[in-house]
């Protein structure tokens, strides 16, 4: 039998059990709270214990009002009254919104199936809408839950940073991958690191073709997030042609797992062809073989693609030569 324990606020070897796990993102430690805070969410702090009381799984995921979805947008609390008077006399209406990404951890795998239908159960006591992601490496299968959950096949290719660098290069496509990068060089892209002293230059490419809400469009927010990161690997590498930045990309290495964290490319990128973003994973890999990185995560895709557009993305993602590892979504039904 499993028990949960909800906090929220995590214990003090939180962040520890995760590492031991070989699991550990950003977004399943304590760090992660703010992320959610910083959107109006709240974070949960989620441990899941045995019969014997030792801890088998954890997970953090936030708690937003289902009606509230605009980020950094508070809801005046007399309409949040009257709403939630209404909410109150509506059977079966679910009014609260629970997401996770890459959990839960689970450190016992024998009691993956117990741990999910205790989590099922308390998603329907709390009559919530739920949106979770499992991590690539986790060797649990959820198959049997599905009278309890949606599940939507994912997947990801993970680089094997351990490898040699030359064979991680020659694994990378000749035609769509290794060419480009090649271009990107011939045609005077060049790379650096992002640190304090240009980050305001990614800030302003990023903000510039996208639009942003709340202190996100806000670079003393950005530069706050970065010094408060650092320390968990956030890093990112900067393109530049003539040393105008073209495009560049932030990235988390927490326990050697690198995730891409925000990717920013200009028109000239595009309307030149300059490749630029090639060459930034392409420094991103040899970054994570000189320091020592386990895996190179390249993001989700539809393994079942159902249009071009999501054709293109696995073709993207499959040319830089990783293996490719299913995980899943999960939605209550």
């Amino acid at each position: 039998m499993i028990t949960i324990d909800i906090s929220d606020l995590p214990d003090s070897k939180w962040n520890e059990r995760v590492e031991k796990s070989g699991l550990g993102t950003l977004d399943q430690i304590d760090i992660a709270a703010q992320n959610y805070l910083a959107s109006n969410q709240k974070p949960k702090f989620l441990r899941f214990f045995d019969n014997d009381k030792n801890i088998v799984g954890q997970l953090i995921m936030s708690e937003a009002q289902r009606f509230v979805s605009q980020p950094n947008k508070i809801m005046p609390t007399t309409k949040k009254r009257i709403l939630n008077k209404i909410l109150n006399h509506v059977p079966n209406i679910k009014k609260n919104i629970y997401r996770w990404t890459y959990g839960p951890v689970i450190f016992d795998t024998k009691q993956s199936e117990s741990i999910f239908t205790e989590l099922g159960k308390y998603f329907l006591e709390q009559k919530s809408q739920v949106s979770g992601w499992t991590h690539p490496l986790s060797s649990y299968k959820i198959n049997s839950l599905k009278n309890i959950f949606k599940i939507i096949p994912w997947s990801t290719y993970l680089i094997d940073l351990g490898l040699p660098i030359e064979e991680l290069y020659s694994n990378l496509e000749k035609n769509n991958c290794r060419k480009n990068i090649e271009r990107a060089k011939k045609r005077g892209v060049v790379i650096e690191q992002i640190t304090e002293s240009n980050l305001k230059k990614y800030f302003e490419l990023f903000t510039k073709l996208q639009t942003l809400g709340g202190q996100k469009n806000n670079y003393d927010f950005m530069l706050k997030r970065w010094n408060m990161l650092k320390s968990y690997g956030r890093s990112g590498f900067l393109a530049l042609k003539d040393g105008k930045p073209v495009s560049g990309m932030l990235f988390s290495s927490y326990n050697g797992y690198i995730i891409e964290a925000g990717l920013a490319r200009s028109k000239e990128d595009y309307s030149e062809r300059l490749y630029s973003q090639d060459l930034i994973k392409w420094h991103v890999i040899e970054w994570g073989v000189k320091n020592k990185m386990r895996y190179y995560d390249l993001a989700g895709f539809n393994p079942n693609p159902i249009s071009e557009k999501e054709r293109g993305i696995e073709k993207f993602k499959r040319k830089w030569g990783g293996k490719k590892y299913d995980y899943y979504g999960i939605n209550l039904k």
